[in-house]
């Protein structure tokens, strides 16, 4: 089994290793937040229920990210499936790295500590 925070970041469904969350907290407006991947912004209000900021573990050290309906779920590794090397530089993503089944649907894995920034801009 491997535990995975998922979280909905920017609309989209995603899952961290529990072992890259360092902790969560309420959004605070003044936190720097990285970006995952373009995409709109959370339905909620900031700082609603549903919105949390998990610091998470990057090259550049700890940063934050915001999501929500943060869930810690255990999945088998069978249900957890690499992406292809060939379609991992495609999507150009590098911190982007398979797919788990959760739950009956599937969850984009990432990998913070393979998050880069480029050129001042988180990628």
């Amino acid at each position: 089994m491997a535990e995975i925070i998922c979280i909905t970041h920017r609309g989209i469904r995603c899952g961290i290793p529990s072992r890259q969350i360092l902790g969560a907290d309420p959004i605070v407006a003044a936190m720097a937040l990285m970006e995952l991947w373009d995409g709109p912004r959370a339905a909620s209000a900031p700082g609603s229920a549903e919105e949390r900021a998990l610091r998470v573990l990057t090259p550049e050290g700890p940063r934050w990210i915001c999501g929500e309906h943060v869930v810690l779920s255990l999945v088998p590794r069978r249900h957890i499936h690499p992406l292809p090397p060939v379609l991992r530089d495609f999507v150009c993503l590098p911190h982007l790295v398979g797919l788990a089944e959760v739950e009956g649907s599937l969850t984009w894995l990432v990998d913070t500590t393979r998050f880069r920034k480029k050129n001042g801009v988180d990628h």
